[in-house]
């Protein structure tokens, strides 16, 4: 293999290395604008359908609500404490 060979092949992965850190960035706003619609829509019941599904030992900490554990807690939160009917009936709520 000729040094140029070389050359363009380490390039190549650099670029590569690049393009997955971009791709990632992209899918990770993707998720944060994704999470601001619904929540700001008052669509709560989604919000647990952007949690990952087959990680295990996932668990969300807001403020001052707690520690909820695995889908079952994250869906509890997102069902009961930030419920869509318990805020959409309040008069001047705000997110």
């Amino acid at each position: 293999m000729t040094q140029d060979l070389k050359a363009e092949i380490t390039q190549l992965k650099e670029q590569v290395a690049e393009l997955t850190k971009v791709k990632d960035y992209l899918e990770i706003w993707k998720l944060q604008s994704r999470y601001a619609h619904l929540y700001f829509m008052m669509r709560n019941s989604e919000i647990p359908s952007l949690f990952a599904k087959k990680t295990p030992g996932i668990s969300m900490d807001i403020e001052d609500a707690g520690i909820y554990e695995g889908m079952s807690g994250v869906k509890r939160f997102w069902n009961t404490v930030l419920s869509e009917k318990r805020y959409k009936a309040t008069p001047g709520w705000l997110a």
